[in-house]
């Protein structure tokens, strides 16, 4: 989950069983004894912490080659490759998007469980706790100001993913609420329209959330809005 060109949120969730988690009932139970009795290897992403959230900063070499992949699934709004006849009439859109999204997969995949072992430190990532000033100040790491191609950073973090969502800001949209509330009591010096129009701006709100996040991980994620509803 990115929410600035260098800054997101990483979320393992990777099985810590070799076998996939399409099984049997009775092998994934007995998988998860297995997981319960420690004979099977530690949730979290380096093995040994069971942290499976976490900030992610990433270095700008990272960056340009996500960018690469969807700018070839969508070359109008890249710079990297230019629209053929066949692209601007519709063909091969389809095929274009497949491609960029299984080839973004094994990028990830190859990123996170280091194989091949990446040849530029900007390919690599360490995980580590953030220091003092980094977590009081929520500051960028001090790697990222002293070297010219930092390597991604990853630091545990259970909750800071819910500031990408409306969840953890309840507070905020509270104050928003009451805010629009008074601006249309001064407006209209009805108490009643004002609770209407409060609740049509909170609707209206809801529904943007809702159509710009959908139509937003659609583009990140190359799924079909169809299956997001």
């Amino acid at each position: 989950i990115m929410v600035e060109n260098n800054k997101g949120f990483y979320l393992h969730g990777k099985s810590p069983y070799a076998a996939s988690a399409d099984c049997a009932a009775e092998e994934l139970l007995e998988n998860l004894q297995r997981e319960g009795n420690g004979l099977t290897i530690d949730r979290g992403l380096d093995g040994t912490s069971g942290s499976q959230v976490f900030n992610l900063f990433v270095s700008s070499v990272f960056r340009r080659q996500i960018s690469k992949f969807y700018n070839y699934a969508r070359p109008k709004q890249g710079r990297y490759f230019s629209r053929s006849n066949d692209d601007q009439t519709g063909g091969g859109e389809k095929e274009k998007t497949l491609l960029a999204k299984f080839q973004l997969e094994l990028f990830l995949q190859s990123f996170i469980d280091r194989q091949p072992p990446p040849s530029r430190d900007g390919l690599k990532y360490i995980v580590r706790e953030p220091l003092l000033a980094e977590r009081l100040l929520n500051v960028t790491p001090a790697d990222f100001r002293a070297n010219a191609e930092p390597k991604c950073i990853l630091h545990p973090d259970d909750n800071g993913f819910l500031s990408a969502t409306f969840l953890g800001i309840e507070l905020d949209l509270l104050i928003h609420d009451i805010l629009t509330y008074n601006v249309a009591n001064m407006a209209f010096n009805n108490a009643g329209v004002s609770v209407v129009a409060t609740y049509l701006v909170n609707l209206l709100r809801t529904h943007l959330r809702s159509w710009f996040g959908k139509k937003n991980l659609s583009e990140k994620s190359f799924i079909n809005e169809k299956f997001l509803s």
